[in-house]
């Protein structure tokens, strides 16, 4: 039987579970230099929610197994990614007394542990703002002298029995979640730049099953939308018109696929694999293939743009930042500038060393490696008093 090496407090494990494939990197916390990765179907999951709870532990079991063969390590405990329709993204204000008139610690703990919801956990709880009395567009309160605190958050909120199902999952996996992170704000960590962040950008994030717009300002994760369509929409639709098997139509939306027509697409033919008992193949004009395609792309473009419509956010929405696997298709550039009339930037993730090259499809991943380190700078404004951002971080983004 192979002996493992032990895994130490220098290791970092990042377990992303999209609703087509899973992934399991693990790296150096240091450098993040790549140890073992794992990659495998998604089973039992799906736009994030679990529909077989069996099956989806069969997939984790392998996923981590194969990474723990790679790495020679046991995966023991995980930062978990996450998407899906099913995250709530909510405006809470709160307020609570200032017991000897000082604001402290314990009065800052007090505030944030009255967010609280009877069906929902708190993924993110992201402060926007503090005041101590009259005083407003408080970072750091601590210290301050006052009668009452309040408060200013976003919050992302989860089911509490789906939470603790996926609690429950990874544990018969022998696996403890660390943390649990949403794959838009996780994404966010390994494409934004930081000036994106403190001036304002939208991050389009688009998987298999969903997509997600991850909204930022002054360095904070000010909103959250989540589409439930996203690539797998494309190749059905694919699969339908062409009359071919799903895997099939897959395949050639990645080879032969692209959102936009150019003139040299109305000459061009592309091999389509037939269903049926004897299956063959036979030739398709690749313009009747993008038509498929744009007209899809379309669709979900313009439901981006009434999610960017209906956002607070006007200035975060005037600069658009792709990626995603689903991201990855040509022309997409050309037809969201079209629709969505901002500035459009396809995002490619933070090279990490020894990482397998990256267009965006595994962004996520790379981002749960990351959220350790730079979790706090995306969803608070850095204050000027050390020591809070650490109990904060310990507080406030408990999962």
């Amino acid at each position: 039987m192979k002996a493992f090496r032990r895994l130490s407090q220098s290791i970092r494990v990042g377990l992303d579970l999209g609703s087509s494939k899973i992934c399991c990197w693990m790296s150096h916390a240091d450098d993040l230099s790549l140890l073992g990765t794992g990659h495998g179907a998604s089973r039992g999951l799906w736009e994030g929610q679990i529909t077989g709870f069996h099956a989806l532990t069969e997939a984790l079991t392998k996923v981590i197994y194969e990474t723990e063969q790679h790495a020679n390590m046991q995966v023991r405990e995980a930062t978990v990614s996450l998407s899906g329709a099913f995250f709530t993204s909510d405006y809470c204000a709160f307020r609570t007394p200032i017991t000897d008139r000082t604001v402290t610690d314990r009065t800052l703990r007090n505030l944030i542990h009255s967010i609280v919801h009877p069906h929902l956990s708190p993924i993110h709880i992201v402060p926007l703002e503090f005041w101590v009395d009259q005083q407003h567009n408080i970072t750091d309160p601590r210290g301050m002298i006052g009668k009452e605190l309040g408060g200013h958050f976003h919050v992302l909120w989860m089911n509490t029995g789906r939470y603790q199902t996926l609690f429950s999952c990874l544990k018969s996996c022998q696996v403890r979640v660390t943390d649990l992170v949403f794959s838009g704000y996780a994404s966010a960590l390994a494409c934004l730049d930081p000036d994106e962040q403190e001036l304002g950008v939208t991050l389009i994030d688009i998987g298999a099953s969903s997509t997600s717009l991850t909204f930022f300002m002054h360095q904070k994760m000010v909103g959250v939308s989540v589409i439930p369509f996203g690539g797998h929409a494309i190749t059905q639709d694919i699969a339908r018109v062409f009359e071919t098997p799903i895997m099939h139509a897959e395949r050639i939306k990645i080879l032969y696929g692209a959102a936009f027509m150019s003139a040299q697409d109305l000459h061009e033919t592309i091999p389509i694999l037939t269903m049926g008992e004897r299956e063959t193949t036979t030739k398709a004009q690749r313009s009747l293939l993008i038509h498929v395609i744009q007209a899809r792309s379309e669709e979900l473009c313009a439901l981006f743009k009434k999610s960017m419509e209906a956002s607070k956010f006007p200035i975060a929405c005037q600069r658009i930042v792709f990626t995603g696997g689903g991201s990855q298709l040509l022309g997409l550039k050309e037809l969201a500038q079209r629709v969505l009339k901002g500035s459009i930037r396809m995002a490619k993730p933070k090279i990490l060393p020894g990482a397998p090259k990256s267009s965006g499809e595994f962004s996520s991943v790379i981002g749960t490696l990351l959220h350790p380190q730079h979790s706090e700078n995306l969803s608070i404004h850095r204050p000027s008093k050390p020591g809070f951002l650490s109990w904060l971080k310990e507080t406030v983004f408990r999962s």
